[in-house]
């Protein structure tokens, strides 16, 4: 007889990173992309569904998330910045359940989603108000929405409404101590018998 138990957990991590205030550029293979002001994240994923990766770049000191949106020949275009104040870590995923990638991003006294159109654009930011540091993606109730554990100095788990919006489950974990407050979340779905 085999047993299996999946257990979603949310692993809260302290990180502390100094990050220049200045524009980087990152090379990728034989791209090489001009961010916005101290870039402190980047996610991957089709934004304009053409079967290839594109990136998205958190740039905390521009407060921008730019959009590189990927070419079959491996070069990049143009960026496109869209303004979230304070930007840090960033996930993606289909928030709204439309088929289409959205992307939460942690803004220092916010998360922020951006809903993706499906062509590589994505609509004006949704932010809410909680200090957030770091986000991580699952479905935690089981509902068929995706939920966001938000970490920050009030961390605690947002369910998600399957519109692009969250609500906060019970109450915040409460403040963390100001010297080490959680940064960064990560998920892992575990099987075992």
């Amino acid at each position: 007889m085999t047993c299996r138990l999946s257990i979603a957990c949310a692993l809260i991590l302290i990180s502390i990173a100094a990050a220049p205030a200045h524009a980087q550029n990152f090379v990728f293979g034989q791209a090489t992309l001009t961010t916005g002001t101290t870039p402190v994240a980047v996610a991957q994923g089709d934004f304009n569904r053409d079967g290839v990766p594109d990136l998205a770049v958190s740039n905390s000191g521009s407060n921008t998330v730019s959009i590189f949106l990927s070419k079959p020949d491996g070069t990049y275009a143009a960026k496109t910045d869209y303004a979230v104040s304070t930007p840090g870590q960033i996930v993606t995923d289909d928030f709204n359940l439309d088929g289409k990638l959205d992307l939460a991003v942690a803004a220092g006294t916010s998360f922020a989603v951006l809903l993706g159109v499906g062509d590589g654009t994505f609509q004006n930011p949704l932010s809410q108000a909680i200090a957030a540091t770091g986000l991580a993606v699952a479905d935690f109730n089981r509902d068929g929405k995706l939920d966001l554990f938000v970490a920050g100095s009030a961390s605690g788990l947002y369910l998600g409404n399957g519109d692009g919006t969250f609500t906060l489950s019970g109450a915040n974990l409460g403040s963390s101590p100001t010297s080490t407050r959680p940064t960064s979340t990560v998920t892992e779905s575990l099987t075992s018998c």
